[in-house]
């Protein structure tokens, strides 16, 4: 992959790499050489299982020089069945492995795949590596569209792109209403995080109804701010009651 893996993306390949972690030093059973010929066969859970097997054997007392190579193969075999897990297992190989530190460009290659087969991680790890701001943007929204919990984090990757980067933050708000507070960190004015903030209170985290009227008032949506106030202080929210008179003891803007 392109450079050095930012620290988001090294946590992400650091736990695709952990999942296949504790699989043991084990001699080659009969299991293991039925899922060798069943991998050969094109069943890609086998593939996986070889692919897990094969890391074993790159360190300790049984250790086996080309266990990598074969490592790979079993992982690709699985990828090009249609296994999003082997598929993400190559994209943590090719970022991480020192071994591969010259093959890092074939990362992106197996995140697309794994994007294309349904993976949100894996249309975040391709975006990555896109040619264009266009891409990007459209593999971070295929993330967000995949797993809606994955929004802010999308919109994280695009930071440089504050428009299309708003508007997966805001996003997440309306499908996820406590993802609202993290996606006022794309927000560039008041009237915009105070937007945000009051979808979440309206939609019942009234916590966040204090805040919205403030942020509203100072943008000069006096009204709607008032009305947020409400909102929270009708539910119970103290804070709210108490912006909630600031607000109407002090005469609204023209």
């Amino acid at each position: 992959m392109k450079g050095a893996p930012v620290p988001m993306v090294v946590s992400l390949l650091a736990v695709l790499l952990g999942a296949a972690a504790g699989c043991g030093m084990v001699q080659q059973s009969r299991r293991n050489r039925a899922d060798a010929a069943s991998c050969e066969r094109g069943d890609g859970r086998a593939c996986m299982r070889q692919g897990d097997l094969w890391r074993g054997y790159r360190t300790g007392p049984n250790r086996e020089p080309d266990a990598l190579q074969r490592t790979l193969a079993a992982y690709q075999r699985a990828c090009d069945g249609g296994v999003v897990d082997g598929c993400l297992r190559l994209v943590a190989l090719y970022g991480l492995d020192p071994e591969l530190a010259g093959e890092r460009a074939r990362g992106g290659q197996f995140a697309l795949r794994a994007c294309e087969l349904g993976s949100a991680a894996g249309c975040g790890l391709a975006a990555g590596e896109a040619a264009s701001d266009a891409a990007r943007v459209g593999l971070v929204r295929r993330s967000c569209d995949l797993d809606l919990g994955r929004c802010v984090g999308a919109a994280e990757a695009i930071a440089d792109l504050p428009e299309q980067a708003l508007q997966l933050a805001r996003r997440a708000c309306v499908e996820l209403p406590t993802q609202c507070v993290a996606a006022t960190r794309f927000a560039r004015s008041a009237g915009e995080r105070g937007e945000l903030l009051g979808m979440a209170c309206a939609a019942g985290l009234l916590q966040h109804c204090p805040a919205a009227a403030r942020e509203l008032e100072q943008a000069g949506a006096h009204e709607r701010a008032r009305e947020l106030a409400r909102v929270g202080c009708r539910g119970g929210e103290q804070a709210s009651c108490a912006t909630l008179g600031q607000l109407l003891a002090t005469p609204a803007g023209p």
